[in-house]
């Protein structure tokens, strides 16, 4: 779907806040599109027109093509991922010349049956999976000082009875192992 380049508002990253943007351009009526990029063996492309807050159009590129709805849960996934920027561009503004009927009319094929992309995303939220199970109540022991670990470096101890483990932190520091991994990954190819 060839779109005019609009006038670029924002840009972001993809993630947890992709919500928050969806539902600001909701609720403030926009019209232009987002298009959303993320970068890698094979580009992904997503763009979601909105007339007036309203997804009116969807595309999404890869080595395939989806149209319509179907787009709109490949942008959402897209939207969602923390590797993807995404571009706000606007076709309000005072010198605009772009006629919205006319880009929806070339492209019937592309048209959505949704009023909002939140209830994609509503669905597509699901936490990062554990890969161990971890007991809430349990005792982290270090080896006390002076005695020596399992090399026999020297250590030192506490004891922090009934401290919780933060799932948030665990997701996050998992995100962050795996982005490292794969950046190191890219380097070497």
């Amino acid at each position: 779907m060839k779109l005019p380049s609009g006038k670029l508002e924002r840009t972001f990253f993809g993630g947890p806040n992709f919500e928050d943007i969806v539902k600001d351009l909701e609720t403030s009526g926009f019209t232009g599109y987002l298009k959303i990029i993320k970068y890698g063996k094979g580009t992904e492309i997503a763009q979601v027109v909105y007339e007036n807050g309203v997804p009116v159009l969807g595309s999404y590129v890869n080595s395939g093509e989806e149209r319509g709805d179907d787009a709109l849960r490949m942008a959402v996934k897209l939207g969602t991922d923390e590797e993807s920027i995404i571009e706000v561009r606007s076709f309000a503004y005072s010198s605009s010349t772009i006629d919205m009927n006319f880009i929806i009319r070339s492209y019937p094929e592309y048209r959505t049956t949704v009023q909002s992309l939140r209830v994609y995303i509503k669905s597509a939220a699901s936490p990062i999976p554990v890969d161990f199970d971890l007991d809430l109540d349990m005792d982290i022991s270090i080896p006390e000082i002076g005695v020596e670990g399992n090399r026999g470096e020297k250590t030192e101890s506490r004891n922090f009875p009934g401290e919780a483990v933060n799932y948030d932190i665990l997701q996050k520091m998992a995100r962050l192992k795996e982005r490292e991994r794969l950046h190191k990954a890219r380097e070497r190819e």
